[in-house]
């Protein structure tokens, strides 16, 4: 029975972590403005910022997720590489924008 519970919570962790999530409410009508991209946006509507957040505009309020992980640690001679058309990334090694980075067990990410 104790390995029922440990599933349970590991399957609550495993939703939390999938991406970051947030909510605004607002007073501006008939439309939402995306906060990174300054763009209008009609009751309705879903899109996929320059940052890969992915909003959706309702009456009153905005909800956006993120729809790419972060990373947030990783070895000093590796450096991120973000591609912020395709929403993904690679870990490469510093001294080379192209090699993956050998040290790839050691980086924590968070998000999707």
């Amino acid at each position: 029975m104790r390995s029922v519970g440990v599933l349970l919570m590991l399957c609550a962790l495993a939703a939390l972590a999938h991406s970051y999530c947030w909510h605004v409410d607002y007073i501006q009508g008939d439309k939402c403005e995306d906060e990174v991209d300054k763009t209008i946006h009609t009751i309705g509507t879903t899109w996929t910022n320059s940052r890969c957040h992915q909003c959706i505009c309702s009456s009153g309020s905005m909800s956006c997720c993120d729809q790419m992980g972060r990373v947030i640690d990783l070895p000093a001679d590796c450096e991120v590489v973000y591609d912020w058309k395709q929403c993904n990334f690679r870990v490469v090694e510093k001294n080379d924008k192209i090699t993956p980075c050998r040290e790839a067990g050691s980086i924590t990410a968070v998000g999707k």
